[in-house]
């Protein structure tokens, strides 16, 4: 669980960085990607089970 947070907050941070840096900030990019961490997540718990 620890390492779905951080891999969640390390994007964040790297999306606000590229937002700032080319003035971009797309908030579908934003939400699509955490939304497939916690998919990829949640497939690799069901896995190891």
């Amino acid at each position: 669980m620890k390492g779905l947070f951080i891999s969640i907050f390390t994007f964040i941070i790297v999306w606000a960085l590229y937002g700032v840096f080319f003035n971009d900030f797309e908030e579908d990019i934003l939400f699509l990607t955490i939304i497939g961490i916690i998919t990829g997540y949640n497939i690799g718990k069901r896995q190891r089970d």
